[in-house]
């Protein structure tokens, strides 16, 4: 047990204040326009993403958060229609022009 015990310690690391500054910075200044940024900004905020089929035939998606005491946000298509309507994309959100 002590040295499974020794084995998980290891594992485990700290972030400093300056360390998570750093960090949410980055993401503050980051250009939306670079596809890395986005990515970093999915994996940074997004635990996972189940997209399943209804039982009206239609489809839904539920996104899991990294963030505690949340419940998972579910969305169906109307609203990824709406968001591609608005947005020319589902990947862009910046307006049209």
């Amino acid at each position: 047990m002590e040295k499974q015990a020794a084995v998980e310690e290891d594992r485990h690391y700290g972030l400093s204040e300056v360390d998570i500054m750093y960090f949410l910075s980055h993401l503050k200044n980051g250009n939306l326009d670079e596809l890395e940024y986005r990515k970093l900004l999915v994996h940074a905020m997004v635990n996972s993403v189940y997209v399943y089929a209804d039982d009206n035939g239609g489809h839904k998606l539920t996104v899991i958060f990294n963030v505690s005491n949340q419940p998972p946000v579910k969305v169906d298509v109307s609203l990824l229609d709406e968001i591609r309507n608005n947005y020319g994309s589902y990947t862009s959100l910046s307006p049209p022009p």
